[in-house]
Parts: structure tokens; C-alpha cells; sequence
């Protein structure tokens, strides 16, 4: 098995341990790499820029995210994200997508103990210029859409209409998306379930 094989193997079977809550060892578990769909919503924002996929270590849910804010014109625009999440390993810090360096705010965004990020609502043009993350109870491996809320409104309330990306009860395990000058377009990965035979 080659390193990214292996890489990937530790990924999805990592994901079966989050649906069925057990800790077991996923490279003792390897050989079930099919066994777990995962899902990647559309993105929003423009189609632009470089695109990123939070490559955690272990799935884990997303527990809130670090923005770094700017701005373009008159308005606030989202200049760089960094996902936060639930992992078992300390050690692990997972990326930063973006250029924060021009940033003079930088908001942290964190779910409530025992919720989870479930979706977000999205405000963009041809970057994205704000959001607000949708959290909802953890149970039984999934999430409780009848026990909600959401976040205060990060950045700026410019480009168009607002998306919802996600809220539906699958967990969120990774967040994707596109960079350039500022945080150009973003979507999240759902963890589907096992895989029907």
C-alpha cells in the first residue's frame, strides 16, 4: 500500500469510528475503504483562485472555524478561514486557507459543548464576504436538526443572496473552498454514513 493509500484508508475508516462512536485503531481497520460515503457540497463564491481541501488526519466534526477579516471597497470581506475540530489528536493544527496577513480582526467561532457544526450561511460575490456557522446537537453519530442555533454574522453582509450550505443533520468533517487575494469561494464536506451493500 502506497503512502497515500494508506493516507486515505486512515481517513474513511477513521469516518466509519465517528458514526458508530467506537475508538477503534483505523489502520487495523484499513482494508474497509469503501465502507463510508462522504459527500462535498457546491461552493460558493466565485469559481477563481486555488483550491483547498482541509486535509485532516482523523475525521472528526468541525467544531467552529478562525476567519481573518479584511476589506474590499466599502465592505468587509473574508480574507482567510481555519476549520477547528473535534480531534483526538492535540498535536494536530489544521491549516489555514487564505492570506490573514492583511487582517486586522480576526473573530474565533466555537460550538457550544456537546454541538457541532452542521452547516453555514453564506453572503458572496466574487469572494466571500461573510457568514454565519449553523450548529446543531450531537446524537448518535449525527446531528439533531431539532436542536439548533447559529452563530453571530462574521464579515460583511455584501455580494448577493444568501446560501445554505449544509444544516441538514450529516456531520461536517472538512471544509473546501477557493483562495486568491481573499477567500474566493467555500463549501464543506458531509460525512453520508455507511455505504448500502
Amino acid at each position: 500500500m502506497c503512502k497515500n493509500e494508506l493516507r486515505l484508508a486512515t481517513v474513511i475508516v477513521s469516518a466509519m469510528a465517528l458514526i458508530a462512536g467506537s475508538t477503534w485503531n483505523p489502520l487495523a481497520n484499513a482494508g474497509e475503504l469503501d465502507a463510508v460515503e462522504r459527500v462535498d457540497t457546491a461552493m460558493v463564491g466565485s469559481s477563481a483562485g486555488d483550491t483547498f481541501y482541509d486535509e485532516v488526519k482523523q475525521p472528526s466534526y468541525l467544531t467552529g472555524v478562525v476567519a481573518a477579516l479584511g476589506t474590499f471597497g466599502n465592505g468587509h470581506v473574508i480574507l482567510s478561514i481555519q476549520g477547528i475540530y473535534e480531534s483526538p489528536d492535540a498535536a494536530y493544527k489544521p491549516a489555514v486557507h487564505g492570506d490573514p496577513q492583511r487582517s486586522k480582526e480576526e473573530v474565533r467561532v466555537e460550538a457550544k459543548p456537546g454541538y457541532a457544526v452542521a452547516g453555514v450561511k453564506v453572503k458572496s460575490g466574487d469572494r466571500v464576504d461573510g457568514f454565519r456557522l449553523v450548529f446543531m446537537r450531537k446524537k448518535d453519530g449525527k446531528l439533531d436538526p431539532n436542536d439548533k442555533y447559529e452563530s453571530r454574522w462574521i464579515g460583511g453582509r455584501g455580494g448577493g443572496g444568501e446560501n445554505t450550505l449544509g444544516a441538514d443533520g450529516r456531520p461536517i468533517i472538512s471544509i473546501i473552498g477557493r483562495t486568491g487575494p481573499e477567500l474566493q469561494a467555500l463549501g464543506l464536506v458531509q460525512l453520508v454514513g455507511p455505504k448500502k451493500k
